[in-house]
């Protein structure tokens, strides 16, 4: 048996070679429960978790006989696209970027700056430390779990906040005096 998420979040399409012989149906089991009886080799399984492993077995009847188990087939749904992405500036040299959680196995989260690929991370948040005084930066977040990615959420957009200390005006010897005249 084989088992592939086509890249979904939600559903896995399970597929086995049919044994000689007559079969009436089969039973496909996923992580040992039973969840289908398709009269043909091949079952689309739904209403799964994003980001998650599953393993499928199938077994094979004919009139009242049942075969053996088959070897497992592991596959794993698509994690979700991270959302509510926001960015806060704290200061001149560093955002912080905040997401909503992804549903799966152990989820990491990959921050993108400026679309480069910067931290790698298990939390819903991160600091972006060493940014340029007042830039802007774009920010999205992609999550990934047993090895596969989800799509890139959307840009959110955000500048540093200014440097006063490297915008000051040289002093000006005098001004007040004239400005009163």
């Amino acid at each position: 048996a084989s088992a592939n998420s086509g890249n979904k979040t939600s559903q896995m399409d399970i597929s086995w070679s049919a044994p000689s012989g007559g079969v009436s149906s089969y039973i496909v089991y996923r992580n040992g429960g039973q969840v289908g009886t398709p009269a043909s080799n091949s079952f689309t399984d739904t209403s799964l978790t994003s980001g998650t492993q599953y393993s499928y077995t199938v077994r094979a009847v004919s009139g009242g006989e049942q075969s053996s188990l088959s070897s497992a087939a592991n596959g794993a749904t698509v994690p979700t696209v991270p959302s509510g992405v926001s960015a806060t500036a704290n200061s001149t040299s560093q955002v912080t970027v905040s997401w909503n959680a992804v549903s799966g196995d152990s989820p990491t989260y990959t921050v993108f700056v400026n679309n480069v690929a910067t931290i790698t991370t298990s939390n819903t948040s991160q600091a972006i430390s060493s940014l340029t005084s007042y830039t802007s930066y774009s920010f999205k977040v992609r999550a990934t779990a047993n090895t596969l990615n989800s799509d890139n959420s959307s840009t959110v957009n955000k500048a540093t906040q200014v440097s006063y200390t490297d915008n000051v005006l040289p002093a000006c010897t005098g001004c007040h005096a004239a400005a009163a005249h």
